[in-house]
């Protein structure tokens, strides 16, 4: 009796090691036979139960939070600090790999007039709706952010190239031909300025990269304002 009590206390010792050393809560300590055994086995075990449950609460807490982190509150895009640091970890990956990939820098047209004359709710729906243009129009590791205001920004993984980027914004365009219903009732077609810019031959770092997407996006805001004052979308 005495080495079979000893034998099945150290299966419940062998698992509380198991659960201290390793943090892993999933294990049972296994049934037991003897009655008062049995009784500190499932008491055990039912304490494992809890902490499991615990655990996996504190994961799901930790990722909501880290996602907040990360994302932009209206949008649901990366924040810039996050879209940032996609940016800088992808230049440097295609630099390990001699590869070329290509940023884009966005904003709305007429965004000021349609916050101006719509209303801030207006305003928020039109971002809204850009950025889920913008996460229908991404393919595997490609990352779009918000950087502020109306400003988002889009990564095309590695490779990728300014054809890429042109590739992008057609698809983006098909995106947005239907016109968005406001709050108000009234309906705008929104249309959007792009400028791009492609690693190395633009810029290494993620600072660099965006000013030139940036400027490239209002030499392209200007050129089409010269052509056609009314060309930045439809109110």
């Amino acid at each position: 009796m005495q080495k079979l009590i000893i034998k099945q206390l150290g299966g419940i010792a062998s698992v509380a090691h198991a659960v201290r050393s390793n943090r892993e809560m999933s294990l049972r300590a296994p049934t037991a036979s003897i009655a008062e055994v049995a009784s500190l086995s499932g008491d055990f075990n039912a304490l494992l139960d809890e902490l499991e449950q615990r655990q996996t609460h504190l994961r799901f807490e930790n990722e909501s939070l880290t996602h907040i982190a990360e994302h932009d509150a209206l949008t649901n895009l990366l924040n810039r600090a996050s879209f940032e640091r996609r940016l800088t970890a992808m230049a440097n990956d295609a630099a390990a790999h001699d590869q070329s990939f290509a940023v884009l820098y966005l904003d709305a047209d007429q965004f000021k007039a349609i916050n101006d004359g719509h209303g801030h709710a207006a305003g928020d729906v039109v971002l809204q709706t850009l950025a889920v243009s913008l996460k229908a129009c991404l393919r595997s590791g490609d990352a779009a952010g918000r950087l502020g205001g109306d400003e988002f920004a889009v990564l095309l993984g590695a490779p990728s190239d300014m054809g890429s980027a042109d590739y992008f914004m057609d698809a983006l365009h098909v995106q947005l031909l239907n016109p968005i219903t406001l709050p108000t009732g009234d309906e705008l077609l929104l249309g959007v300025s792009c400028g791009a810019a492609v690693f190395p031959v633009d810029g290494t770092s993620a600072a660099e990269l965006l000013r030139k997407a940036d400027k490239a996006m209002y030499r392209e805001k200007h050129s089409r304002r010269a052509r056609d004052p009314s060309a930045e979308g439809v109110l």
